[in-house]
């Protein structure tokens, strides 16, 4: 059971730009609702009634992304969404199954959901939204070759360079960037 009483800092700041599909990127420390920021953005950003995958989630462990996955579930609940955690180290068999079947949203590891493409089990024409949990220039290189046209939003809490690098690593022309207190939220 997830318990909410009110939005937290990063939580009021980033939903909003997300939803909106704005590209950001979000850093805040362990334990202040990152997670439930982008998975209440995404749960808002999917059609239910379409049967595809619509929001793509990357982590860089498989605890991360069935962690995600469970929390993607129990806020979406009441919508009821599919959501899979393609991580490797588990049944490809199932994966296809699952995939076959219609997820709304797939949570999973880079290697795993890559192999997923690759043989086209997952398919990706569907996809809105695109989540990287781990360093944004290893999103940056993600989103340039496989995932151009989404909209990418990237959590770090380890992530601590300077705006002027974050507008390299992305070849953007204008960056907003917000800091407020422990965390950043960078929209663009």
């Amino acid at each position: 059971m997830l318990d909410f009483e009110k939005p937290s800092a990063i939580q009021q700041r980033a939903i909003k730009p997300i939803i909106s599909g704005r590209d950001v990127i979000a850093q805040a420390q362990s334990g202040t609702g990152k997670t439930a920021t982008f998975s209440i953005s995404v749960l808002q950003s999917i059609d239910t009634s379409i049967r595809e995958t619509q929001a793509l989630i990357l982590s860089p462990t498989r605890e991360l992304a069935v962690q995600i996955q469970n929390v993607v579930l129990a806020l979406g609940d009441y919508m009821n969404v599919q959501c899979h955690a393609c991580i490797g180290g588990t049944s490809i068999g199932e994966d296809i199954k699952k995939l076959e079947y219609g997820q709304h949203v797939v949570s999973g590891t880079p290697g795993r959901v890559f192999d997923m493409i690759r043989r086209r089990n997952l398919r990706t024409r569907n996809i809105k939204v695109s989540i990287g949990r781990h360093r944004p220039a290893a999103c940056a290189t993600t989103k340039s070759h496989l995932f151009m046209s989404w909209q990418m939003l990237v959590l770090d809490e380890r992530y601590a360079s300077e705006p002027a690098c974050l507008a390299t690593v992305f070849n953007l022309l204008e960056l907003t960037f917000i800091a407020h207190g422990h965390f950043v939220v960078t929209s663009f």
